[in-house]
């Protein structure tokens, strides 16, 4: 959202907001618990827990090319998030199993010569975000904003 020009990002929250009510569909998980290094009375289960974090990193790859390792795993400790991991593993199937979404157009700043058009956009860019916001209280206002492009 632009304050300046009053320009919604309408795509981006429909497509936020379809993502949101797909995780808030989706079964609640445990909270992640603190991944811990392996000891050496532990090399089994710290071997187990090394598998399993490839395994499921290899998962989340396959649904999410932006998936990232550093995000899941620990190079000084070898230890993985591998709760982390389940958790975007399952918050990315649940995406993939969203209908695809139409590619977002830009949003453009009104002007004199659309201002009932503009209006409208931003009632649902409001309407919107309250929704997003609602299943989201993480989300941002300045998400659904490119100052770059003015839309």
């Amino acid at each position: 959202f632009d304050p300046a020009s009053g320009a919604w990002d309408v795509d981006g929250l429909k497509d936020d907001l379809r993502l949101a009510k797909a995780a808030a569909a989706a079964p609640p998980v445990q909270p992640a618990q603190p991944v811990q290094a392996a000891t050496p009375a532990q090399p089994a289960a710290a071997a187990r827990q090394v598998g399993e974090g490839e395994s499921l990193f290899a998962e989340l790859l396959a649904l999410d090319d932006a998936a990232s390792k550093d995000d899941y795993f620990d190079p000084a400790s070898g230890a993985w998030d591998v709760d982390g991991l389940k958790d975007d593993l399952r918050l990315a199937k649940a995406a993939a199993a969203a209908p695809p979404v139409q590619p977002a157009q830009p949003v453009q700043a009104a002007t004199p010569a659309q201002p009932a058009a503009a209006a409208r956009q931003v009632g649902e860019g409001e309407s919107l975000f309250a929704e997003l916001l609602a299943l989201d209280d993480a989300a941002s206002k300045d998400d659904y904003f490119d100052p770059a492009s003015g839309a």
